[in-house]
């Protein structure tokens, strides 16, 4: 805002108070003498920055009236938009017609984990499984290397290093294994 100009002249008239033509007159050559030039342009110039103030002040008023009416016009969509049954009857029909595929979503992160877990405990069973294999091998050669002849505890240690023990039918397998391998063993001629 602008500067208040102080006046260093003193003359003051009394504006309620009728004022005669011979009072002017003398009032006039009081004047006459007093420089007011500086006092008037420092008046102009306040004048121009007030305007210019104002003018800006009243850019800046028109700009929050349009925001205002933008706020509030978007305000008054979203009250018939919340409660406009047309409007809540299609967002619940868009929300109806987005459950199928949130529900699909979740079965799908489920067996996306449940397939993770499974693929996880495979990968424990082949390291398992290769252990085994390779036990399967250290004995195989172990005995194998010494002696060429095959042993009946040798068959033993190699189907007892073979066994997977997550299968519950391993003992049958093993049984079955073990009766080949003694028919096998067996002289033709002997039927017992």
């Amino acid at each position: 805002m602008a500067k208040a100009v102080a006046v260093s002249q003193d003359l003051y008239i009394a504006q309620d108070a009728a004022i005669a033509y011979d009072e002017i007159v003398a009032m006039t050559t009081d004047l006459m003498p007093l420089d007011l030039d500086e006092e008037i342009d420092a008046l102009e110039q306040e004048l121009s920055d007030l305007t210019r103030e104002c003018h800006s002040e009243y850019a800046t008023y028109e700009e929050l009236v349009a925001e205002e009416a933008d706020v509030d016009a978007w305000v008054a969509y979203f009250d018939r938009v919340r409660v406009s049954p047309k409007l809540k009857r299609e967002r619940e029909s868009a929300l109806q017609s987005l459950a199928p595929f949130v529900t699909q979503g979740k079965r799908l992160i489920m067996e996306t984990s449940q397939l993770a877990n499974e693929c996880s405990r495979l990968s424990h069973e082949l390291i398992r499984l290769g252990r085994m294999r390779r036990a399967f091998y250290e004995a195989a050669t172990d005995r194998l290397s010494f002696d060429p002849l095959l042993y009946e505890l040798d068959i033993d240690r190699m189907l007892d290093a073979l066994e997977p023990q997550w299968q519950p039918n391993s003992m049958h397998l093993k049984d079955m294994v073990l009766s080949q391998v003694d028919n096998l063993l067996k002289p033709p001629n002997d039927k017992s």
